[in-house]
Order: structure tokens, then sequence, then C-alpha cells
């Protein structure tokens, strides 16, 4: 295991600081950086043995990471937040790394959680380095964060970390005001001596950016109530349009063309959209093709004439699945029933709609073999055999094989 120390800061996270700390147990020194907590955070970090306490006034994310690492004498060194818990993947993945002297630091992906429940997706962006060289890392200030600095080659972990803030709702909201006011500090400043990201830049040309409007008015005293400054803060957006960028967004956007010769009495605008929605796309087929053995990548056609070739093939192809997928969801449509036992594992799930490769999936497992002079062929299932019913065909489509079969002469050999 790699020499390794944790560094969480906390102010009055005492809904989030014990799960962080439990998942730490194995860790054997965890430094904890507070900054004034005055709920139970002290009490819940301090029942830990693992734990040092320390204190420190804030001032900044980086000053106080940057406090912290001054205070370590570990190799290693995983900076996280008291929200949060590491996973039992991750904690396997980093009690057994064992990096070249080239790795200084790994990154980690995040799954935020709501009340414990992963969500599905997110839009903040992956941070910084959480695993690093202690002598390789310094922190600066960035917006109303802070980012890390480190020397080296970086790896991404294997296994994920979750963010599960389980503070209040008023604790968020006031968090983001905060965060408001530095981001508008940060935009608004000077430019860093490192330079705009692109990100950052696009921020300060005017494009989604957070702005804060602070009002201050005096509040008469009443009574027993004392004179008071209230101040009142306002969060705006402000977007600007890139007249060119969409523009230019229109122009390849292009347009398609729908005609139909049905009079408006029999086909009004509103049916005509609705058909037009539910109609058959030709990307769509075309997108079966994609990675498959008969793409359209023509590795070893040169000629025109065999790409030509080709693509009438594949058309053919595509015209076939198409018209078996047609054909069965209108009689399907007809009959107003579903089909079920398409689905592996799940028999009993049905659809109005069956894809073309789903019913013939269905086929698989069909065996002709002979005995002698003799051929013989398995017999159809109920769902084969529904299927051949909703195509327009007949069972005898099927076993009229064996006959033809019969009477053709193979000739088995290698060439």
């Amino acid at each position: 295991m790699i020499d390794l120390t944790v560094v969480v800061l906390t102010k009055d996270e005492e809904a989030n600081v014990g799960r962080c700390l439990e998942k730490l147990r194995w860790v054997p020194k965890v430094l904890v950086l507070d900054s004034g907590s005055k709920d139970g955070t002290e009490r819940i970090a301090k029942s830990f043995p693992n734990v040092e306490w320390t204190t420190r006034p804030f001032d900044t994310f980086a000053g106080q990471c940057n406090y912290a690492l001054s205070r370590l004498k570990s190799e290693w060194v995983l900076s996280i937040d008291a929200d949060y818990i590491l996973s039992d993947e991750v904690i396997r993945e980093i009690s057994h790394l064992g990096p070249g002297p080239e790795v200084c630091s790994y990154t980690a992906r995040f799954v935020y959680c709501i009340d414990g429940k992963p969500l599905r997706g997110t839009l903040y962006r992956r941070g910084g380095p959480v695993l690093y060289r202690r002598e390789k890392c310094r922190y600066a200030d960035l917006g109303h964060g802070h980012a890390s600095q480190v020397e080296g080659k970086t790896v991404t972990l294997s296994n994920i970390i979750y963010h599960d803030d389980r503070k209040s709702l008023d604790r968020w909201t006031a968090n983001q005001r905060e965060y408001a006011r530095r981001e508008v500090d940060f935009l608004f400043g000077p430019e860093p001596k490192e330079g705009w990201s692109v990100a950052d830049r696009l921020r300060r040309w005017g494009w989604p950016m957070p702005i804060l409007a602070r009002q201050a008015r005096q509040v008469r005293g009443y009574g027993t109530r004392p004179a008071t400054e209230r101040v009142e803060e306002t969060v705006k957006i402000k977007v600007t349009v890139d007249m060119a960028a969409q523009a230019e967004a229109e122009f390849l956007l292009g347009w398609r063309v729908y005609v139909t010769n049905a009079p408006a009495e029999q086909l009004s605008l509103t049916q005509a959209v609705l058909a037009y929605r539910g109609s058959f796309l030709i990307e769509r087929g075309f997108r079966r093709l994609k990675g498959r053995q008969l793409s359209l990548t023509p590795l070893y056609l040169q000629k025109d004439s065999r790409l030509t070739g080709l693509v009438r093939l594949l058309l053919i192809g595509l015209r076939t699945l198409g018209l078996v997928e047609y054909q069965a969801r209108r009689t399907l449509a007809e009959q107003q029933e579903t089909l079920a036992g398409l689905t592996k594992g799940l028999p009993q799930k049905a659809t109005a709609r069956p894809t073309a490769e789903a019913l013939l999936r269905a086929f698989e497992g069909i065996t002709l073999f002979s005995l002698g002079q003799q051929w013989y062929l398995t017999p159809l299932t109920a769902l084969q055999q529904r299927i051949l019913k909703l195509l327009g065909f007949s069972e005898d489509i099927y076993h009229r094989i064996l006959p033809a079969i019969s009477d053709t002469q193979f000739k088995m050999g290698e060439t």
C-alpha cells in the first residue's frame, strides 16, 4: 500500500462527515481541517481513532488545501470533501496501487447522488486530481473553487467516488449565492497569470454567465426591534446569441420536403404532422449497417462500379428488412394485438412494434440435417408460426423446404 494520508475540509458538515470518515477507516491517518464548524462536526470526526482534528480560519479553498499539505509528511495525499463517499471498489483499487515514478497523480470519476440515490447523469464537469504525490502538488484559487496544479503524469482511477451532499436546501442555496459572487469577482477581475481557459473566455464574452446584483436598504426600528440594514441579492443569467454561429448552424441543418396528394378533408395538417413523426426514416435503416459484417466501409473495393454494386446490394437488404418490419407492425395494429417472446430472458414482454432483427432472431436454432437419404427439419415453435402469419405466409412455405432439398443433390468437397 502507498504511504497515504487523507485530507478532508469541513465546515458544519454534521450531515455528511460521519459517512465520509466511515469509508476511511482503512487509512492510517485522516487530517480533518475545519474552518469554524458550529454543529456536531467536531464531535463526529473525533470519534474516529485515525482522525487528526485541526482548525484554521477560512480564507480561500486553495489556502486551506495548501495549509493542510504543509502539515503532512506522507508521500501521497488523497484530498476529498466531506460529502465524498469512497466506493468499496475504489478503496480496493487505491489500497493496491503500485505506481511507477512517472505517475504523480490520479483523477477519479464521480457519481452524484441525491439522498443516497445515484443520478443517471449530471452537468457537473470532472474535477482535477484527487490523489497525488504531496511534493508535486500546489493549489490555486479559480473562481468560486480551486484547482490543483500537479507536475508529472496523471492517470484516471478505474472506479468511482460518490458525491452525496445531505445538507439542507437552505444551506445549498446560501452556498450557491456565495459561489456566484466569487464567480463574478473572478470573471470581471484581472486575467490570471496562467491565462483564461476557453470556457472562461466564452463566459467572459457574454455566454450564459451568473451575475450577482446586491441591494442594501435600511429597515427602521420598531418597538424593541433595533434598526438594521437588509441586504437583498439577486442572481441573474445573462445570455447573448452569436448570430453568425446560429446562421451557420441553420445553414447546416438543411431541409426535407414532404408532399402528399391526399385532399385536405381526408388528411388535415395535424394528421399529416402525426403521420410524418411516425413515418419510416431511411437513416434508421442505414444505421443498421454501421459496424456490421456487410458495412458500408469498402476496405477492398477500389473501383466505383464495385462500390455502387455494394450499395445497391445493401439497399435491397434494407428494403427487405423494412418490408418485414412494416408488414408485421401493420398486421398487429389491424388485429390490435402485441407480440411476446422476442426478448431473451423476458418471455412475457410484449410489443406492438417489433423490429425486423428481433423477428429474424426468433428463427435462430432451426436445424436442417440428414440421416442417410432422409432429410429432417426442426418443427416450428408457436412464436415462429405466429410470425409467419403476421408476415402473410402459411406454414407450407416452411414445410416445402424438405421436398425441395430431397430433390437436390449436394456435392461436398474442398476446393
